[in-house]
């Protein structure tokens, strides 16, 4: 059986876990806020999905020219024999 001063201890211990989690969110929520203020201010969206639509975008963009790139390397390599 627990004494009242380990059930005291006990609930401090847990008090202060508890205030750290809070600081923990706080700062984790700021820098989220953060992180969603400058996804706006630089790259001109307001949230993460648009985000990414336009980096799927980007993708298959890439996707193309690289392919481009290699059929005309490979047409250079064929022509030029090397």
């Amino acid at each position: 059986m627990q004494t009242v001063q380990t059930i005291i201890t006990e609930m401090q211990g847990l008090k202060e876990e508890i205030s750290k989690a809070r600081i923990d969110v706080a700062t984790s929520a700021g820098r989220l806020s953060a992180s969603l203020e400058r996804l706006k201010n630089e790259f001109n969206h307001d949230d993460l999905e648009s985000a990414e639509k336009e980096i799927e975008a980007n993708r298959k963009t890439i996707l193309t020219i690289e392919q481009k790139v290699i059929k005309k390397f490979n047409g250079l390599k064929e022509e030029y024999d090397f």
